[in-house]
């Protein structure tokens, strides 16, 4: 499977939920002079393979054991399994080359969310076959005949079907029709397959526990605990009985305080000889932070694929190609999908206020306006809306960020601060204004009041919609004061001259890091060294055939 790696505006919902904000060092923020970026996210995942060393019983070797070696010794415990297995059959009956068995398991998320599960899917995918490092090891292909190494099932969440893009839906037809039509065929899927199958590894996607929130209790679970923890008792006893290792992947972190907690939220991190949590962030923002303690292993940015549904309509190119488009500014406010948003005159209250000031006022008339409506439209609102004499730029969720704000047009860029939206200002090369929203997440607040500190951008008080989490939760924002509209006008001056043009050139030194692409590289490391330390501690083991 090949996909065109773009970030999408869903982006913006990935990082609602705490960072480790009173751990951050500001001076650690822009990228370290000299040396590989990639440096960065390489030495976590090697601390992380030095702590679990550490632990009794691991088999683990510590990160100066060579990939080459490792990857030889695994190729060594599937031949001997293999030749285990043949030695079990009728002379004559060849067997199927045994492989690191590997179970993906995708929950519901955002798409986005499952986007970004698809980079890791599409990496293993890709590296089925390991590739010769080194003349010695390429030996050892020959005597396994280069046989592939991974062998894949794919299970996904009735709810997260239609965020699949059709490659996956094509690759993994037989595996995605046997979780059913409703998420009790993917808690079956998932009981059912490692029951039978016996996963080596099991990868659980970008779960967000939040939206299995409203299921009743589980039925099957004696604690009477939710839907989403019914989903987990098969993978957690497969861990407890070491029969299996799990990989998560996630594209947010928790506080040291969460991980600590003793409920959903604390035991949702880990890392042992059987359990490991990835993070698709660049270290250098936490840095200081103990992984010991964090347990959680940020291996750089994963990006998200490209699908004809979140291409941008022609109707806005054209728009932004007219020789009457000057300097274009960028609304948005994402967090949680809001429906009172629908009709293109229903527009964040906010937003509404700046444009009927700003359209009226002679001095900004060489700037035009883009605003994203934070929820899906009906079918005419998808090549997108014009109006206010052409100068205001309607769209709907979902649209290409990196795609739009990649257009020189655009001068700047206004949203709610998650990290995923941050990331992708900084890559666009855009400044920023950022306006946080309340009760969607802590890290907002924080990356707004970064912008300053880097000189990238302008944060403004943040905003509040009503009932956030009620099932009745329309996005209906709360009065924003009039304080505040103040501070957002005079950070739209700040940024419409000189100093606009400054920010933007700063954020040339952050890229690096962003850019790395490392996540891909470093999840089939930590893959191949789990499965590698878990073939030696069953090496006498004859259920493992």
């Amino acid at each position: 499977m090949h996909y065109n790696w773009l970030s999408l505006s869903f982006t913006a919902l990935l990082c609602t939920t705490d960072v480790f904000i009173t751990s951050v060092s500001a001076s650690t923020l822009a990228p370290r002079k000299g040396g590989d970026p990639k440096d960065l996210m390489r030495n976590q995942v090697n601390q992380a393979i030095n702590i679990v060393s550490k632990q009794p019983g691991s088999n683990m070797k510590n990160s100066g054991f060579r990939e080459t070696k490792n990857d030889k010794e695994l190729l060594a415990h599937l031949k001997r399994l293999t030749d285990a297995k043949q030695a079990t059959v009728k002379k004559g009956t060849k067997v199927e080359p045994r492989k690191v068995k590997v179970a993906f398991f995708e929950f519901y998320g955002t798409k986005g969310d499952i986007g970004k599960s698809l980079y890791y899917l599409d990496e293993i995918e890709k590296s089925k076959i390991l590739k010769a490092q080194s003349k010695r090891l390429a030996r050892i292909m020959d005597v396994v005949k280069a046989e592939k190494t991974f062998e894949v099932k794919f299970g996904v969440d009735c709810e997260a079907k239609k965020y699949l893009t059709d490659e996956v839906k094509k690759v993994y037809a037989q595996d995605i029709a046997q979780c059913g039509e409703d998420r009790q065929g993917f808690k079956d899927f998932i009981k059912r397959t490692i029951q039978d199958w016996k996963p080596d590894a099991i990868i659980q996607g970008h779960a967000i526990e939040r939206l299995y929130d409203d299921e009743q209790p589980d039925p099957d679970d004696p604690a009477g605990t939710t839907f989403f923890k019914g989903l987990q008792i098969p993978i957690q006893k497969c861990v407890k009985d070491d029969t299996c290792f799990t990989v998560k992947l996630k594209s947010y972190t928790k506080t040291i305080e969460d991980v600590k907690r003793k409920d959903k939220q604390g035991d949702e991190y880990s890392l042992t000889k059987n359990d490991i949590t990835l993070v698709g962030q660049t270290p250098d923002y936490y840095a200081g932070v103990k992984l010991e303690l964090s347990k959680q292993v940020l291996i750089g940015r994963a990006q998200t694929p490209l699908d004809d549904s979140t291409k941008n309509p022609q109707k806005l190119t054209d728009w932004l190609k007219a020789d009457d488009t000057k300097k274009v500014m960028y609304l948005s406010s994402g967090g949680k999908v809001r429906p009172s948003e629908k009709d293109k005159d229903k527009i964040t209250p906010v937003f509404k206020t700046f444009l009927d000031k700003t359209l009226k006022d002679e001095k900004y008339k060489d700037w035009k306006f883009i605003v994203m409506h934070y929820t899906q439209g009906s079918d005419a609102d998808k090549q997108g809306v014009l109006t206010d004499d052409d100068r205001v730029f309607h769209i709907w969720y979902p649209s290409n960020l990196m795609d739009l704000w990649s257009n020189a047009k655009i001068k700047i860029v206004v949203h709610h601060c998650g990290k995923g939206s941050f990331d992708d200002a900084i890559l666009s090369k855009k400044a920023q204004i950022c306006m946080p929203q309340i009760g969607f997440g802590k890290d907002m607040v924080y990356w707004a009041a970064k912008l300053k500190e880097l000189n990238i951008g302008v944060g403004v008080p943040p905003i509040t919609f009503k009932d956030p989490d009620s099932k009745e939760y329309m996005g209906e924002q709360e009065p924003y004061p009039e304080a505040s509209m103040k501070e957002f006008f005079k950070a739209f001056e700040t940024l419409d001259g000189p100093q606009g043009d400054e920010m933007a050139k700063n954020t040339l030194p952050l890229i690096k890091v962003l850019t790395a692409d490392t996540a891909g590289e470093l999840t089939l490391k930590v893959i191949k060294r789990w499965a590698n330390a878990f073939f030696k501690r069953h090496a006498k083991d004859k259920k493992f055939f």
